[in-house]
């Protein structure tokens, strides 16, 4: 989620993250954006300061009293009396204005790494990613609570990615984690697709990139 009033900023930075595989929201004043992000699970928050009407540290503490997310303040203030305050209020991150899309995408992957391995070992063997739980021990998935069936060799993919977030996979890696069979003419490129994006599980989680035979599966917690 990006809380940004800059229209043109936020377009900018949700048109370069989605390409880079992240699923981006807008809200462009922080009384609209408070209930979306008190509504659902987000995975991070953008957050810029100088918002109209209610400002970034306000939304913030309203925030913490009912979600623990990461919050990455974005903002063209750098005096030190904000930063203290920000990170005092409960921003996991400061940092100031211009931020090149490239470098905000890094350190979004970085705190998502931290969490989601957080998570792991909070969680023993259950690893969570938005409304899915994964159980590693009990080798079942959810979403929402709901039961989602798993052959064993999706499930192994899975598990592959999750315990790797922001680590690139080839296709090559994920078909020896499988331990199945190539179907006639079938590559083991195709066969990730297939095991992966077939029933279109987790469409939403993966980023395919590819560029001819050089191509890369990347999962973004």
């Amino acid at each position: 989620l990006i809380v940004e009033d800059t229209k043109e900023l936020a377009e900018l930075y949700k048109l370069y993250l989605q390409n880079e595989g992240f699923e981006c929201k807008l809200a462009f004043d922080a009384e609209s954006a408070l209930p979306i992000a008190q509504r659902e699970d987000w995975d991070f928050i953008v957050l810029d300061l100088n918002l109209p009407g209610m400002d970034g540290f306000q939304f913030l503490e309203q925030l913490r009293n009912t979600k623990s997310m990461p919050v990455m303040i974005l903002t063209a203030r750098e005096a030190d009396e904000d930063v203290i305050f920000g990170l005092g209020v409960g921003a996991d991150d400061f940092v100031t204005k211009p931020c090149p899309p490239k470098v905000l995408a890094a350190r979004i992957r970085a705190h998502m790494r931290r969490t989601a391995k957080l998570q792991m070992r909070q969680n023993g063997s259950i690893v969570r990613f938005g409304p899915y739980e994964l159980d590693l021990e009990g080798m079942y998935l959810t979403k929402n609570s709901e039961p989602i069936s798993l052959s064993a060799r999706e499930f192994n993919i899975l598990k592959e990615l999750v315990s790797n977030p922001g680590r690139p996979f080839t296709p090559e890696d994920l078909y020896a984690v499988s331990y199945t069979h190539l179907r006639a003419h079938e590559t083991p490129e195709h066969l990730v697709c297939r095991l992966l994006l077939e029933k279109k599980k987790y469409k939403h989680k993966i980023c395919l990139l590819s560029n001819s035979s050089d191509t890369n599966i990347t999962y973004n917690h």
